[in-house]
């Protein structure tokens, strides 16, 4: 009887090991918010970042926290994204404007600037969340 005992618990401790081994368990994914401008991407980091914020301050972090968090992070991973985008685009027009500018052309200082502006205006409109909230 001690045999199978023990061979049942080999058996045990090598599939768990093996399960460890190979942990190719499938997450769920959340529909994070879509960030389809800067200012609505702005306004989700300044949302998610407070939620982020109160569930880290906590003296324990539940599963259930933890869940939150998981979930709140594909909307601040689409926001990161399109200000990645967008700050590109800008770093490459404000460029155009920078050498333009060395060389006085002014029709390519004026298109650049004014789609470089497109772009980083949202940076000073401090009613983004209020006008283009999309929740």
């Amino acid at each position: 009887m001690k045999t199978i005992v023990n061979i049942f618990a080999a058996f045990c401790l090598t599939l768990s090991a093996a399960s460890f081994a190979s942990d190719d368990r499938q997450y769920d994914h959340f529909p994070g918010l879509k960030a389809p401008t800067m200012a609505i991407a702005l306004c989700n980091i300044s949302r998610y970042n407070e939620l982020l914020a109160q569930i880290i301050q906590k003296d324990e972090i539940s599963v259930a926290d933890m869940t939150k968090v998981h979930e709140l992070t594909y909307t601040l991973e689409n926001a990161i994204g399109k200000l990645s985008e967008d700050l590109l685009e800008a770093k490459v027009d404000l460029e155009q404007v920078h050498l333009a500018s060395e060389t006085l052309q002014v029709a390519i200082i004026k298109r650049h600037a004014d789609l470089y502006l497109a772009i980083t205006d949202a940076f000073s409109d401090n009613d983004a969340c209020k006008v283009n909230s999309n929740e």
